[in-house]
């Protein structure tokens, strides 16, 4: 495995950062680097709160990220987030919505492990089960009572009839 200069991998990720946001396969050819390192790059900056292209999806923002850019402009002004976000590649609309969900806390819902993921699972699986039963159940509740009262207007019908 090839050991690169931190220099060149700070160049790198620079480069992938707005306002350059150079994409991947242009930085394999300007830096002769290959593809599957820079998205390690990339991950590795995302992971340390660095905002670098293809992240201006709210949802690939990590939230040590998100925090990150709430606290460095917590103190500045209007203009100056403005600058700030521009700079990022982000709007303002979305650093106000992570401030809000900051403050209310970003993942309400714990994070489940696997065992609790298929418990879970067998859980939603079971109750769709039991939901199709219950439709099925149902359907034939309703004709059976169609059936009976077919069969009292058919008897009332004939005895009718005969009286």
């Amino acid at each position: 495995m090839t050991n690169y200069p931190e220099e060149l991998k700070q160049k790198v990720i620079n480069d992938m950062s707005p306002p350059n946001s150079l994409k991947i396969p242009d930085l394999v050819t300007k830096y002769n680097v290959p593809k599957q390192t820079l998205y390690y790059w990339r991950k590795k900056a995302l992971q340390q709160g660095k905002l670098v292209t293809g992240t201006t999806d709210c949802n690939k923002w990590s939230n040590e990220a998100k925090l990150a850019s709430i606290i460095e402009t917590s103190v500045m002004t209007q203009a100056e987030k403005g600058e700030y976000c521009r700079q990022k590649g982000i709007y303002l609309e979305q650093l106000e919505q992570w401030k809000t969900a900051c403050l209310s806390g970003f993942n309400t819902v714990p994070a489940l492990n696997s065992k609790q993921k298929n418990e879970q699972n067998k859980k939603d699986n079971e109750i769709k089960r039991l939901e199709k039963e219950l439709n099925r159940k149902d359907k034939a509740l309703a004709e059976a009572a169609a059936l009976m009262v077919l069969s009292k207007k058919y008897r009332h019908h004939f005895q009718d009839e005969e009286s």
